[in-house]
């Protein structure tokens, strides 16, 4: 009897498991797609150093910045995708002295150099962005800021 019992299940229970998963509704958004593909324009280079700056106004619970990018082209490329949250708004991007186009779609930004950049060669430009950060329901957690007192009320 326990046999029968063990055969029922270890015949039967694939097929439930497959029922689950044809059932699955997840569905996958273009931000998604964005955000968790490697594509050719965020593989094309390789950073290899950033430097953040940041203003931090505790009243507003609001933030001013920059983030320096130096990076490595991994193949010759003229465009290319970052990651910037779209509750951060982007005043310009730096690249020698000038302002590079870019345009957004939901969390990524997609740049356009003025020129071609040669696989091996070293650049850098600069996001110049202010906005309202998320914040943090279980810190470190789930990332975000926080905006809280010590105890002296600092």
């Amino acid at each position: 009897m326990r046999y029968l019992i063990f055969l029922f299940f270890f015949l039967i229970s694939p097929r439930f498991c497959e029922a689950q998963l044809l059932k699955s509704n997840q569905r996958f958004t273009k931000a998604d797609t964005l955000r968790g593909m490697l594509t050719p324009l965020r593989t094309c280079y390789d950073v290899n150093y950033y430097h953040l700056d940041l203003k931090v106004d505790l009243d507003k619970k609001h933030i001013n910045g920059s983030n320096l990018f130096r990076f490595t082209a991994v193949a010759d490329f003229k465009d290319l995708q970052f990651d910037l949250f779209d509750n951060y708004w982007i005043e310009r991007i730096d690249y020698r002295g000038q302002n590079l186009q870019f345009r957004r779609e939901f969390n990524a930004v997609f740049i356009s150099f003025p020129e071609i950049l040669k696989k091996e060669s070293k650049h850098e430009f600069t996001v110049f962005y202010s906005g309202t950060p998320m914040v943090a329901k279980s810190a470190p957690w789930d990332g975000g800021f926080v905006f809280s007192k010590d105890s002296q009320g600092k």
